[in-house]
């Protein structure tokens, strides 16, 4: 009876345990959907129990680190993110995260450091090359920049994704030009 009574005990406890579970995609979902509203706050009350309980998982631990830089806590992004990018085979998302972690801060110096890793991986990434020019021209390394749009523009025929930054540059030598003159 009492072999029974404990296995119909312990059937019940299991069954509550797997009840349990954690479902990650619907808790995912459900903190996009706070992300989506700016209610960063709240998407990381949901998020850190799930980076707490799989500290494995890096799509969770990198969400969590764009949500901080979305917030504006760079240096909290950073320290999430920094492991995953700064390793030998660094996490290709964790690196476009932690770009645009630097980018934001305006530390454009380690955010061409981490485009150069990034482009290792991809060399062909438009959108990184194009943020490692922009980081060039605010650091006022013009020429760099334009060689680095050329060489892009040269392997995908496509001057498209550049003429912004070209033409900032442009206007900066006019400005350069027209206040020499003056």
């Amino acid at each position: 009876m009492k072999v029974l009574y404990y296995s119909i005990v312990l059937l019940f406890v299991s069954s509550i345990c797997f009840g349990q579970e954690v479902n990650i995609d619907a808790v995912l979902a459900q903190v996009k959907q706070e992300t989506e509203k700016n209610n960063f706050d709240k998407a990381l009350s949901l998020i850190e129990p799930l980076r707490a309980k799989f500290p494995e998982n890096e799509d969770i631990q990198v969400y969590t680190g764009r949500i901080y830089s979305w917030k504006k806590e760079y240096s909290t992004a950073i320290k999430i993110l920094a492991p995953m990018a700064d390793r030998a085979k660094p996490n290709p998302d964790a690196l476009l995260a932690i770009i645009n972690t630097y980018f934001w801060s305006e530390q454009y110096e380690k955010c061409i450091s981490y485009c150069d890793k990034y482009l290792e991986i991809e060399p062909k990434s438009t959108e990184v090359i194009k943020t490692k020019a922009t980081c060039l021209e605010k650091l006022n390394r013009d020429q760099e920049a334009l060689e680095l749009i050329e060489k892009a523009s040269i392997a995908d025929n496509s001057t498209q994704p550049f003429r912004s930054i070209r033409t900032l540059i442009g206007k900066k030598a006019k400005n350069a030009i027209a206040s020499i003159l003056s």
